[in-house]
């Protein structure tokens, strides 16, 4: 069981080691974000190739991380292929005044492939156990991330197309009109889908550590509350702030 471990968690360790060097290649630390979902990608396959307890259920589950992983990968690539650098890599540069290659290996890179092990344990746990023969769970799980999945495919959409326009003010229309992050909510709602589907296995509820790490994160630390910060010396934001709930849609909060 222990080198069953070791062969995802050393190939993942290659792959980020890998991508830190072609980041410094073309020095943008931002590559990270590029290759983020790739990772899980990779980590998945490798697993479910090595794991003994291969069924539907696991089959369906890697699957669907595969969809989310290269349409998150072709989004971010061609996303950040025409623009600068992402605003949080570059502040976070600016403290980088000697050894920057290893600044960016292990405060980039390393770092992110242990929040990628953590995030991912839902996801490790199920196709490391063998299949019970419950399917409630995926009943359930399934439509929640099928959601979560249409809601940040179309917002990213939403976003791009607005932000190719350059006219200087806030998408605030389609579904950035419920939510002033709509695409992090879709995102943390495939998450927390994934955790749904670990409870068809023993313990599978102790996973709630990786969609609860990935909320913390994208909420406190590198998505809504930078962003927030950046939008907040916009004119229109505190009109925009003031009708539109920051990360839960209004259609799921407002009364009726």
């Amino acid at each position: 069981m222990i080198s069953f471990f070791l062969t995802p968690l050393i190939t993942l360790l290659l792959f980020f080691s890998l991508a830190s060097l072609i980041s410094a290649l073309i020095k943008r630390a931002d590559f990270a974000d590029v290759i983020w979902s790739m990772g899980f990608l990779l980590l998945s396959w490798i697993s479910y190739a090595l794991s003994p307890f291969k069924s539907s259920y696991q089959f369906i589950l890697t699957s669907i991380i595969s969809l989310w992983a290269v349409r998150l990968f072709i989004h971010i690539g061609s996303r950040n292929r025409k623009k600068a650098e992402d605003f949080r890599y570059q502040e976070m540069q600016k403290t980088w005044k000697r050894f920057f290659f290893l600044h960016l290996f292990f405060k980039v890179f390393m770092l992110q492939a242990l929040i990628l092990l953590i995030t991912a344990f839902p996801i490790l746990w199920i196709l490391f156990h063998p299949f019970t023969g419950n399917w409630l769970p995926f009943y359930l799980a399934l439509p929640i991330w099928i959601f979560g999945f249409i809601f940040e495919a179309v917002s990213d959409f939403q976003l791009l197309s607005f932000q190719q326009k350059k006219t200087g003010k806030l998408l605030t229309s389609g579904l950035w009109a419920y939510s002033r992050h709509p695409n992090y909510f879709g995102e943390l709602l495939q998450w927390w889908a994934i955790w749904i589907f670990a409870l068809a296995f023993p313990l599978g509820w102790i996973t709630f550590l990786g969609p609860l790490l990935l909320t913390t994160l994208i909420i406190f630390v590198s998505g809504v509350k930078p962003l927030e910060k950046k939008m907040k010396d916009h004119p229109d934001f505190a009109s925009y702030a003031k009708s539109t709930p920051c990360l839960i849609p209004s259609f799921f909060t407002k009364k009726t």
